[in-house]
């Protein structure tokens, strides 16, 4: 919350600026109320409100969404498909009191009140109400400091799903199937290092719970990790830094394409079984952009990378980023034409596609810039299981899907798919 008693939603120590909490929920609901046919929206909070704006908190949402917003039962054997929950908002947070657990993705959280810094592990008492019968939370927000966090009852009722911490495979398993695991990336990597049945055991778990996976607190430069990795353990939401315009959240991007941008994919915990044996021949380009988007500069020379980001499938892997295999391919330079170049001698590039519901096939396009730093044109990602035989076109996209310089980027490619699916 914020001095004026309002709940507030930022970032601590950034720059960025604060949100009033209404607002972004009235949002959510108008999208809502203009597209009720919608897949689940899950609203993840990192609370670091005292309990008086807990309960402000809670008021606001029941308030303003109402019967969009969905009220978990405490007799869920299994989770609702996204189809039986279509339309709603889910609520993802902590729902048992205590102890800081260390769930926060921020190390030196707190609130600022009245111009005061709280910590998260201030207690927060109820003071008497004011006289004209309403609360002063900024007030209330203020008093007796302790160690412990008191959650308020009426956002934890309304909270799908509690963030949990990570502390076995066998206590995982028998947590309601509401609890949602949530661990950082290196974390992540820990416990699939620890034990090599552990990479299996995560995909079980995930089959009847939800796994959150985020980038690490050390990515100061808000870089982000690989989330094919994480796509193949079954990990269900992978956070990333969405600020950041890198070769992941391409890949990112690039997945939740497919099936219409609804926000959702359907996962295959078994990868689609068998290697995948993948050609590609890069014929042409049409109307690529100048780097960074500029509408105007020099004539560029245009080459292609292709990388092939994928999970092994064998035992021989010792660690856990062994398992992350990124084959890489690159095109000859087409000088001085990047309106419509040809790559008329072009090598045909073979890929083996160990795990084929996971991999991603990413295109990145380069000026070769002589005597200095090539730069990047665009970029984009393809699910090697949407990838379809024959002469493809490729389609490029900036961070606001395709407009502008983009419109009309495109790569003209052969593709050749072989698939050996082992007996059984």
């Amino acid at each position: 919350g914020d001095k004026t008693g309002a709940v507030v939603v930022y970032h601590s120590y950034t720059a960025t600026s604060k949100i009033a909490f209404i607002d972004i929920v009235r949002v959510v609901k108008k999208y809502i109320v203009a597209n009720p046919d919608t897949l689940p929206i899950i609203l993840s909070l990192d609370n670091h409100c005292s309990s008086p704006f807990q309960e402000m908190m809670a008021v606001i949402l029941k308030k303003e969404l109402g019967e969009i917003l969905y009220h978990p039962t405490s007799t869920l054997d299994k989770l609702p498909s996204p189809r039986d929950l279509a339309g709603k908002v889910l609520l993802k947070g902590r729902r048992t009191s205590g102890k800081d657990d260390g769930l926060s993705e921020t190390t030196k959280a707190s609130v600022d009140i009245n111009g005061r810094r709280v910590s998260l592990n201030d207690r927060i008492s109820f003071a008497s109400p004011l006289k004209n019968g309403t609360r002063n939370f900024a007030k209330e927000a203020t008093e007796t400091p302790s160690n412990s966090v008191n959650l308020a009852p009426e956002l934890a009722e309304i909270t799908t799903f509690n963030t949990v911490r990570f502390k076995d495979f066998s206590s995982a398993v028998a947590l309601p199937v509401t609890d949602m695991v949530s661990v950082s990336e290196s974390k992540f990597l820990r416990i699939l290092n620890q034990n090599e049945q552990n990479v299996t055991l995560w995909m079980s778990y995930n089959r009847q719970h939800m796994t959150r996976t985020y980038p690490s607190g050390t990515r100061l430069d808000s870089s982000n990790f690989n989330p094919v990795l994480h796509w193949s353990e079954g990990c269900q939401m992978v956070s990333l830094n969405y600020q950041t315009d890198d070769s992941e959240m391409a890949i990112n991007d690039g997945r939740f394409r497919e099936n219409g941008g609804c926000g959702y994919v359907k996962q295959s915990l078994n990868n689609y079984p068998g290697i995948m044996n993948l050609k590609i021949k890069v014929l042409a380009g049409s109307c690529l952009p100048h780097p960074f988007g500029e509408p105007s500069g020099e004539v560029t020379s245009p080459y292609v990378i292709l990388r092939l980001h994928d999970v092994t499938t064998t035992t021989t892997a010792q660690k856990s980023e062994e398992l992350l295999r990124v084959e890489e391919r690159k095109t000859h330079t087409v000088q001085d034409n990047g309106f419509c170049p040809q790559w008329t001698d072009a090598k045909e590039f073979a890929f083996k596609v160990e795990s084929p519901g996971v991999a991603m096939l990413q295109f990145t396009i380069i000026h070769s810039d002589e005597g200095f730093i090539d730069d990047k044109m665009c970029l984009t990602a393809i699910p090697v299981r949407c990838l379809r035989q024959g002469l493809r076109s490729v389609q490029f996209y900036d961070r606001n899907c395709q407009h502008g310089s983009f419109a009309f980027a495109r790569l003209l490619v052969s593709v050749e798919i072989e698939q050996h699916i082992p007996w059984k």
